[in-house]
């Protein structure tokens, strides 16, 4: 399957049970550039899971969206950003974020 015909499974994604599911499907339609995913990510920066909240944020500020991401939602980004666990992409891409977003 190529990334664009990956699109529709992954807006549902957004909806999945599991948290790392529904970030997971946030960060990949933010690679994507899937602008119509705007609407679906900006229920997410309400999530229960600060991973979701964050990786939404990201997704949206790659989506050109930075000004639709509260400070809550920055904040988790940030500690996003202090992980260990992310790879060298994954945290170019959270600090790219970081800077569009003034930090």
């Amino acid at each position: 399957m190529r990334p664009k015909e990956s699109v529709p499974e992954l807006l549902k994604l957004l909806k999945d049970e599991v948290g790392w599911v529904r970030g997971s499907a946030a960060y990949a339609l933010g690679s994507l550039g899937v602008q119509e995913s705007v609407p679906e990510l900006l229920k997410l920066l309400g999530d229960e899971q600060v991973g979701v909240r964050g990786y939404a944020g990201i997704a949206l500020v790659e989506l050109g969206a930075k000004d639709r991401v509260p400070a809550t939602v920055i904040a988790d980004i940030r500690m996003i950003s202090e992980t260990e666990l992310l790879d060298d992409q994954d945290t170019q891409r959270t600090w790219a974020a970081l800077k569009e977003l003034g930090f």
